[in-house]
């Protein structure tokens, strides 16, 4: 943000429970990345049970895990810019 919208957001947000534009940033970015563990476990968990009952293969079971775990990689990157 440049100068003027920081003195703008400073400036709407005033009060007991006043906050930062970077405090904001951190709570946003830490929402996201614990969505996207969730999510990724989910899967992990999913994949698992599949993987018990012999629905899937050894193979699609890593394939499906390590797609899963580039993705929230660069999901997680790309969201604490």
């Amino acid at each position: 943000m440049n100068s003027a919208q920081t003195a703008a957001f400073e400036g709407a947000n005033t009060g007991a429970s006043a906050f930062s534009a970077a405090d904001l940033t951190l709570l946003i970015t830490g929402v996201i990345g614990t969505t996207v563990l969730l999510w990724f476990a989910w899967v992990t968990m999913s994949c698992y049970r599949s993987w018990g009952k012999q629905k899937i293969t050894n193979q699609l079971a890593t394939e499906v895990i390590l797609r899963t775990l580039f993705i929230c990689v660069i999901i997680i990157v790309i969201a604490s810019l």
